[in-house]
C-alpha cells in the first residue's frame, strides 16, 4: 500500500460505503494495483456528487516505477 492509506474499500462496493468516506468536498484520492479498478471507483465518487476526487493513473504499478515506496502490513 502507500503510506498512508486511510481504507480499503474494494471498488464495486464503494457506493454502498459512502458513509465511511469523508464529506463530499473533501479530498480523495484512490488507487489500485493498475489503475483500471480506482478509475471506476473514481467515477461511482463523482456520480454520487463527491467533488474532489483524484485517482493515481496506473495504480501501484505507475507509483513503484517512479521510484516511490510503497509499505507491507499485516493484515488485519
Amino acid at each position: 500500500e502507500i503510506d498512508p492509506t486511510d481504507a480499503f474499500i474494494p471498488f464495486d462496493i464503494i457506493g454502498s460505503r459512502l458513509s465511511d468516506l469523508p464529506a463530499k468536498d473533501q479530498p480523495i484520492v484512490l488507487y489500485c494495483q493498475t489503475g483500471r479498478m480506482s478509475a471506476i471507483a473514481a467515477e461511482t465518487l463523482v456520480r454520487a456528487g463527491y467533488t474532489d476526487v483524484w485517482d493515481l493513473g496506473g495504480g501501484m504499478e505507475a507509483w513503484t516505477a517512479a521510484g516511490l515506496p510503497l509499505v507491507q502490513r499485516p493484515p488485519g
